[in-house]
């Protein structure tokens, strides 16, 4: 069901979940959004409900999804509380996303059905932390790139100054052996491609124990 959550949430880019944005995705996804009464409607919609026969979900419901061959439509009550005008559509994208509506015109009767809607849409109003940093940058796009460059500038200047302060610890290309008293090159027949030798560090040239090679630094 969060993967179902997170599908809606990159499809139709939803900046936040609101009973506007969920509305929105709604007309979106081919769905016409009517709200009604249940003491009075006007005569388009009042023939409508008539016509399909759904006085008795008018009557008991805040909210349910009619989908035919014809027709897509989303009933939603006008006088709704605020936590219910996010709740309701969000139920109602639960069916839509369960493919509910490919079983029945009408959504509300089956158990199971509900219960999915609910789990759908406990998870949209509540979305994981990465799905609000997603929609944080939908919301803020300018800004989020800005961020991001200055992430990628902090990271590399990381990078750049750790390569200097390393190569910094180090005194030219000299190497020394494990043993051996004497740095020497690194093209030197006494260190290539030997094991146990490591590159001199500023300290150890600087401390007079050891002694340019012969060999490869005679003229030092």
């Amino acid at each position: 069901m969060k993967r179902k959550v997170g599908q809606l949430l990159r499809e139709y880019h939803l900046k936040d979940v609101t009973s506007g944005s969920l509305i929105s995705a709604l007309n979106q996804q081919g769905f016409t959004v009517l709200f009604f009464n249940r003491l009075h409607n006007d005569e388009d919609l009042s023939s409508l409900i008539h016509a399909l026969r759904l006085r008795t979900y008018i009557a008991s419901s805040k909210g349910f999804t009619y989908a035919d061959a014809d027709r897509r439509l989303v009933f939603i009550h006008e006088e709704l509380s605020e936590k219910e005008k996010a709740m309701v559509p969000a139920h109602e994208q639960g069916h839509i996303f369960c493919d509910h509506t490919e079983k029945q015109p009408i959504l509300g009767e089956d158990v199971r059905q509900e219960n999915e809607a609910n789990e759908f849409a406990h998870h949209l109003l509540h979305p994981s932390i990465w799905q609000r940093i997603q929609m944080w940058v939908r919301r803020h796009k300018a800004l989020a790139a800005v961020l991001a460059s200055l992430c990628a500038l902090l990271i590399v200047g990381s990078i750049v100054l750790a390569c200097i302060l390393h190569e910094n610890q180090f005194e030219g290309e000299y190497y020394l052996t494990a043993t051996g008293t004497h740095y020497h090159t690194a093209d030197c027949g006494f260190v290539k491609d030997k094991p146990n030798t490591r590159r001199m560090t500023k300290e150890e040239y600087a401390s007079g124990l050891f002694e340019p090679c012969t060999r490869c630094l005679a003229e030092e």
